[in-house]
Formats: structure tokens, C-alpha cells, sequence
């Protein structure tokens, strides 16, 4: 097929309905395509050959996105691109996990594809690859290691400790850590590693990755009691880091852990820090204060999410909010849980919503107005209590806090619970 000179191209190879053939052939070989191109491919066996010959005659093309890799699509355009002339610097894999399985290992498509480019690479970006084999994928992450230009690699959805290979896979992507000394970001979001792998990921991979800018780790830990401080430690030695988030760990930071102190005190030491995320994880109150206290030295700060498990009395709103005031750049603000809402629609305990008093919610308006920056605070999960005092200053409602914050500083836009306006 013909393709005009462009520099990017996306394409969605899922299984969907079957477009008529003709058509899209027709937008293979005339349409023209700029440099944000995209290509909406259905269920048309007969054109992954087609597919996989533009590939191949597309040189100039630098960044290349394929969408819901399927059972049919996968090794056609797999093959096309290991043996394509192309100078890719961006790569993006959306597997389908669920009808791409053996057609994704054959003949270790994707590593081969891999080294095929691997001088050039700059992004990766490839989701759940627990489809691949335990040899293919140990092959693929040996790859990654050798792509010396890597600067963002993601790993997202792939539930490592189901591989028999568990192991070796920790010591390839501590090796990938240790050895791509350009990668500045990294995402392991739904990349579950048991305690056993800690030690090379953490403590050999994470602590040398002094570079990072970005590190996004949601569920990908499984802690064993009291060990949370660990990563965080690993992690505030990356003194580079701009992005932060480490969601969905349970155990996390238990301040009567050993070592938890310290570990939340060096968050002071992530200065260029700008967007931090420790959502749904349990922090009990002496952590959220001292974490508050050690981020009052992240002076550029601007996005903040944390979820508090327990009750916001008068002395914890006071402290907070002064805490908050001397974050001079935040501007997002998120005390909330969106797991609360689902686990109250179905009467599950919710054991992190927290709770704020009236007069409490009183006082922290009036310090959250201090945050001369802040143009978004999202608390819509907290439960507002009334203390059955009659105090005219106390705020026994969503209307009332909506109104009293906005009263202070109207450039502050406060998210509502659902339902309430």
C-alpha cells in the first residue's frame, strides 16, 4: 500500500465487527496521513498482509502505536516490524489479553522486534504481557535491558509472580533499572512482585535509578507486614523525581513500623517533586502529619492525593491545614477515596473514609484559604460529623463547607460528594 510521508502512526487491530474490506483498503493506499494519523483497523483477516506491508514500506515512520493486539493481527504485524527498515523511537504494544495469547510467543515475535530496534528506542510502552510465555517474556525484558537510548518504559498490567521464571524476570528488570542509565520514567501500575522480589527491584534496581523523573507503581507491591518503608526509602534517593505514585499498597506506611519515620521524613529530600500519589493506603494519623510536614519542603509541589483512615479532629484540621499553607505551589488538593463510594454501594466495610467534626471542618476552611495557589480540593469522600453542639461557627454540611471555603478564597473549587449540590 501507498502511505504518504509521516512520522507517527497508530493502529487498532482489535477484534470488532467486520468493516467492509474495500473500504478500508482504500484508506491504506490514498488516504493521506500527518503526523497524528491513525488508522482504525476491524476484524478483516485478509488485510493484516496489508497491514504488515505498509509497515515495512514506511521507513520514515519514527513512532508507531498498535492498539488491542489480537489473536490474528499480532504475528503478522509482529513479523512486519522485526523485519522493517524502520527507525523507531516510540513503541506502544496494546495486547489483547484476551485473544492474543499463543499467536504473541510465536518464534519470540516481540523480543525480536525488540532488538531489532533497540538502538533507536526511546519509549516503550507495553501492556500485559502475561500473555507471552515465561521464556518469551524473560527474552523481551533481556532485550529492554540492551536499549541503551531508553528514556520511558512501561510494564503496566503484567502480574510477574504467576511466571515460574519469577526470579530471573526480577533480576532482568532490576537489570533494565541498573542499566538503561537515561530511563527517566518508569511504570509498574498492576506489575504484581511478591516480598522475594523486593530485594533486586528495590534495592539494587530502584536505589541506582538516581535519574528517575517519573515512577508510577500502582498495586505493584505486594508488602509483607511493616515493610512498606522499604520502597519509600529506595525511592526518596531518587532525588530527580517529579512524578510519584504508589496506590494500593496495603501496610504501607504504618508509623509504629520500624523505619517508617524516617522514610516518610525523606520525602523533604524530593525537591523538584511535583505530583504526589499515595491514594488507598492506610495512614493512620501520625503518618499523614509527619508525610505533611516533610512535603512543606517540596516547594514546587502542585498535585497532592492521600487518602486518611480515621477521624479529622480539631488539632489534626489545625495542623493540616497549616501544613497545606506552607505548600506554596499546590494547587490539587485530593483527601478522597474513590474505592469508598464503591465499597459503601455495596456494604462493604470502608475502612479508609475518613471522618472530619464540625468544628473541625470550620477550622480547616479557614486554613485551607490560605493555600493562595489551590484551585482544587477534593475531600467528597470524607464523612462530615455533627457533634450535636449547636456551635453556630461548626459546619454540619456539604452546602455549609461549600460555601464557608468559597467565602474565604473563591478561587478554591471544592468536588461535592454525588448527589449533593
Amino acid at each position: 500500500p501507498r502511505m504518504t510521508r509521516c512520522s507517527v502512526l497508530r493502529l487498532d487491530v482489535s477484534q470488532r465487527p467486520r468493516m467492509e474490506s474495500r473500504a478500508v483498503r482504500h484508506r491504506l493506499e490514498v488516504e493521506e496521513w500527518d503526523e497524528k494519523a491513525q488508522l482504525w483497523l476491524r476484524d478483516a483477516e485478509e488485510l493484516w498482509e496489508c497491514v504488515g506491508s505498509g509497515i515495512r514500506g514506511s521507513p520514515h515512520i519514527t513512532s508507531l502505536t498498535l492498539s488491542n493486539l489480537c489473536e490474528e493481527a499480532a504475528p503478522v504485524v509482529l513479523r512486519a516490524l522485526r523485519d522493517s527498515e524502520l527507525r523507531l523511537q516510540h513503541l506502544s504494544l496494546r495486547i489483547d489479553p484476551v485473544s492474543a495469547t499463543s499467536s504473541l510467543s510465536e518464534g519470540g515475535l516481540l523480543p525480536q522486534s525488540i532488538r531489532r530496534h533497540r538502538l533507536q528506542l526511546e519509549s516503550l510502552d507495553l501492556k500485559s504481557l502475561h500473555v507471552l510465555s515465561d521464556e518469551h517474556l524473560v527474552q523481551t525484558l533481556t532485550e529492554i535491558r540492551e536499549c541503551s537510548k531508553l528514556q520511558r518504559l512501561c510494564l503496566a498490567d503484567t502480574d510477574i509472580a504467576e511466571f515460574d521464571s519469577y526470579h530471573r524476570l526480577c533480576l532482568e528488570l532490576s537489570g533494565i533499572l541498573t542499566d538503561c542509565h537515561g530511563l527517566r520514567e518508569i511504570d509498574l501500575n498492576g506489575t504484581e512482585i511478591f516480598v522475594q522480589g523486593h530485594e533486586q527491584i528495590v534495592d539494587e534496581g530502584i536505589r541506582a535509578a538516581t535519574n528517575l523523573t517519573k515512577l508510577h507503581c500502582h498495586s505493584a507491591f505486594r508488602f509483607a507486614p511493616a515493610s512498606g518503608a522499604w520502597l519509600l526509602q529506595a525511592v526518596t534517593k531518587c532525588s530527580s523525581l517529579k512524578s510519584l505514585k504508589v496506590e494500593r499498597h496495603s501496610g504501607l506506611l504504618d508509623w509504629a513500623a520500624p523505619n517508617t519515620q524516617g522514610a516518610i521524613g525523606s520525602f523533604m529530600n524530593l525537591k523538584r517533586l511535583r505530583y504526589l500519589s499515595l491514594d488507598n493506603n492506610c495512614l493512620d494519623r501520625e503518618a499523614l502529619l509527619g508525610l505533611t510536614v516533610a512535603l512543606t519542603e517540596c516547594e514546587v509541589l502542585q498535585e497532592l492525593k492521600l487518602c486518611f483512615d480515621g477521624e479529622i479532629n480539631c488539632t489534626t484540621a489545625r495542623l493540616l491545614g497549616r501544613n497545606f499553607g506552607r505548600m506554596p505551589g499546590l494547587a490539587v488538593l485530593i483527601l478522597s477515596n474513590p474505592y469508598a463510594v464503591y465499597r459503601e454501594k455495596r456494604r462493604i466495610e470502608a475502612t479508609q473514609t475518613p471522618r472530619m467534626t464540625s468544628p473541625a471542618a470550620s477550622l480547616f476552611t479557614i486554613w485551607i484559604s490560605k493555600c493562595l495557589n489551590l484551585r482544587v480540593l477534593d475531600i467528597a469522600t470524607t464523612k462530615l460529623l455533627d457533634n450535636g453542639n449547636g456551635d453556630s461557627d461548626s459546619i454540619c454540611s456539604w452546602q455549609g463547607f461549600v460555601s464557608a471555603v468559597q467565602a474565604l478564597n473563591r478561587n478554591i473549587s471544592v468536588v461535592q460528594p454525588v448527589g449533593v449540590s
